[in-house]
């Protein structure tokens, strides 16, 4: 992803097939970042790396279930240049 105004690239990386994109869209002007000042709409976008929804239930999409005596490991990265 890069800024075309900036510049400034994002680049992702996981071990996970799917992401979600929460675009803030709905923000209602009622909600503060940690500075104290106003969120705006699309002003505070969210990635979540994870399995593709549904999948438990879907046989083409990946196994999900975790066993208990198994380990969930996942790794997400974030460049910034």
């Amino acid at each position: 992803m890069e800024n075309s105004q900036t510049g400034h690239v994002l680049e992702l990386l996981t071990t996970e097939p799917g992401m979600q994109v929460y675009s803030a869209n709905n923000i209602t002007g009622s909600q503060v970042n940690a500075a104290g000042a106003v969120i705006k709409p699309r002003e505070a976008p969210a990635l979540e790396t994870h399995n593709f929804p549904d999948s438990p239930n879907k046989a083409a999409f990946p196994d999900t279930i975790l066993r208990p005596d198994a380990t969930f490991r996942s790794t997400t990265l974030l460049r910034f240049s």
